[in-house]
């Protein structure tokens, strides 16, 4: 009879278990898928506006009448000298590329390894793009050379156009490093599942990997702040939501750190926890609204029911107290007493 029986695991054991020591099929299984969702979000980060087909999954975006306004403030140019011809609507940022969207419509991307930060050459590219007839090096400083003047009055307030580039390519390079150990992972959780490998080595990779990718999302928005959007923060002028200047990449990444990081029994536990409290509190937050809303009506039923004097009689929202002490002593339960009953008769 007792052979059915499991044996309990206390609290020790089920933490040893959560941070891989002894075997799980189901963490494991757990561990490959949550690592494969990681991947497909690195690999689709690292790809950003390296062409237009893939600037949809940018990471950050910068307004050309931001960008205009904010030289306006901390410059003495005119908006309508650098409001020059072939400045696009948006520039358009991913580990990839540069991508310049203008009003027609048009997309023209500049594929490089780590994108193109400074105001100047972002500008010169986009001009560039749009010039049919002399589209040479010559003919576009010339053409830009109100924004390069206008630069030149806040050259010592901005930082150093290296320091930008250098954020991006730590952050490119440490997306490679987290794309690599994700495929490192793979044929190891492999292996894991078939139970020749303790999944805490694969756990503390997978940490490595969360890691070293949440690093990459940190030094990208650094490398932004400082470089493309770095004379919109001189300024000081309105920068309106945020959110219109995050792009979809961005989510992308840190979903890509979120599900790298569950991907350990540990934080899977927690995240499912929080989960589950949430819903909790979401549940709880309705059960409370809809019975506060219950409960009023029950109020107001009392109230009609008590002006009425528990008849359905009213008089004008409720009867005088003379009619409403007749009307209780007739329903007493008493009333019809001997003397009442003659009373009644005569």
């Amino acid at each position: 009879m007792g052979r059915n029986n499991k044996p309990e695991r206390s609290w020790g054991q089920f933490f040893l278990h959560i941070v891989g020591v002894g075997e799980s099929r189901l963490l494991s299984v757990w561990f490959l898928v949550a690592i494969l969702l990681g991947l497909i979000a690195k690999i689709t980060v690292l790809i950003s506006c390296m062409s237009p087909s893939t600037r949809s999954v940018y990471l950050f975006r910068v307004s050309a009448d931001d960008l205009v306004n904010a030289a306006t403030n901390a410059t003495t140019a005119s908006a309508d000298a650098l409001r020059i011809d072939g400045l696009p609507n948006h520039w358009y940022w991913g580990f990839s590329g540069v991508c310049a969207v203008h009003s027609g419509g048009d997309v023209s991307c500049k594929r490089s390894f780590p994108p193109t930060m400074t105001i100047e050459d972002m500008i010169a590219f986009a001009v560039a793009t749009q010039r049919d007839e002399d589209a040479s090096s010559a003919a576009v400083a010339k053409h830009i050379k109100p924004w390069t003047s206008a630069l030149a009055q806040v050259d010592d307030d901005l930082t150093p156009a290296s320091r930008p580039r250098s954020f991006f390519k730590a952050a490119v390079a440490l997306t490679l490093i987290s794309t690599i150990l994700s495929f490192v992972l793979l044929p190891l959780g492999a292996v894991s599942l078939a139970g020749r490998l303790p999944r805490w080595i694969l756990y503390a990779v997978a940490f490595v990997d969360a890691l070293a990718f949440l690093a990459a999302g940190v030094l990208v928005i650094y490398a932004m702040d400082q470089g493309p959007r770095g004379l919109i923060q001189l300024s000081g002028i309105d920068q309106g939501n945020e959110r219109t200047f995050v792009g979809p990449g961005f989510y992308v990444l840190f979903a890509g750190v979120l599900f790298t990081l569950i991907s350990i029994g540990l934080f899977f536990c927690v995240a499912f926890c929080l989960v589950l409290f949430i819903i909790f509190i979401v549940m709880a937050c309705m059960s409370s609204c809809c019975g506060s809303g219950s409960g009023n009506n029950n109020n107001v039923d009392y109230r009609d029911e008590h002006n009425t004097g528990g008849g359905g009689v009213s008089n004008g929202g409720g009867m005088d107290y003379k009619a409403r002490e007749a009307y209780q002593e007739q329903n007493h339960p008493n009333y019809y007493s001997n003397a009442n009953y003659y009373n009644t008769r005569k």
